[in-house]
């Protein structure tokens, strides 16, 4: 099924790419709803996440009511208050990391189904037939997203210490900061959920980052618009098959008009 365009991706105002690249989001639940055979590879994290979600609120809510009663229970050693306090500081924070484990190993786990969904949603939008990807092939790029998602991990947060030097700039120093922030942090995000489908093409990471910073208004208002709805708790598990879904007909739509390094011809020297 191929899903013509309207115009070319790179034509006309930021205000309009930037509306552009949003939109991807909304046709990739369209997507999602037209072809029920997808749902299985978007139910399953989705099922995991919602499993460990329970489990933690629970065993949280179970321990919560008892911490705080003897926290505050009386007694005649004010010291001991002081030291309760430290100690379930240290469990919440405890709690809170579990909490991040969690999200991370949902993350891990649904990996190789949002894989797969990618994969599927190619076949789709291409119309060819199903090459009967190997989960070895499946793991191998997965592995290079990580990787690539580690260094992307580290250049964001350079970019955000670099941000508060803004601060410097007296008034409008902290919305330049927050303006810079929200623009990278769209743009990276828009990269990680389209890396699975740069993988897939082989793309190093230079080329990942070419292909973002080469187009920023359509792939930061995708990663604008995929933040605000997987920024929702819980309703981001629903969510994340459409965002995962919208960037791969987006990595197609810049394939199909020569605006990626493996489409336009890449070095193969840059690595």
């Amino acid at each position: 099924m191929e899903i013509p365009l309207t115009s070319p991706l790179d034509d006309g105002p930021t205000t309009t790419r930037l509306r552009r690249g949003a939109s991807y989001v909304l046709a990739g639940g369209q997507l999602l709803l037209a072809n029920p055979g997808l749902a299985i590879w978007a139910l399953v994290p989705a099922l995991i996440q919602l499993v460990l979600l329970v489990v933690a609120s629970w065993w949280a809510l179970m321990w919560l009511p008892t911490w705080v009663a003897s926290l505050w229970a009386p007694t005649t050693y004010p010291l001991l208050h002081v030291y309760n306090g430290l100690v379930y500081t240290a469990a919440l924070a405890a709690l809170f990391a579990l909490s991040v484990a969690i999200y991370l190993a949902s993350g891990l786990i649904g990996a190789p189904f949002y894989d797969r969904l990618s994969a599927d949603v190619e076949l789709i939008v291409s119309g060819q037939e199903d090459e009967q990807t190997t989960w070895g092939e499946v793991l191998a790029n997965i592995g290079v997203s990580m990787a690539h998602s580690g260094l992307a991990l580290v250049l964001w947060v350079v970019c955000q210490l670099l941000f508060t030097l803004f601060n410097a700039v007296p008034v409008l120093g902290g919305f330049i900061e927050l303006g810079s922030g929200i623009t990278v942090s769209s743009l990276f995000l828009a990269r990680e959920l389209m890396d699975g489908s740069l993988s897939r093409r082989r793309m190093t990471f230079r080329q990942k980052i070419r292909t973002m910073l080469a187009q920023p208004a359509l792939i930061g208002g995708f990663g604008a618009a995929s933040g605000a709805v997987l920024w929702i708790p819980v309703l981001n598990t629903i969510t994340m098959p459409t965002c995962v879904i919208g960037a791969t007909l987006l990595v197609c739509d810049l394939e199909r008009e020569g605006l990626i390094p493996a489409a336009a011809g890449a070095d193969p020297r840059d690595r």
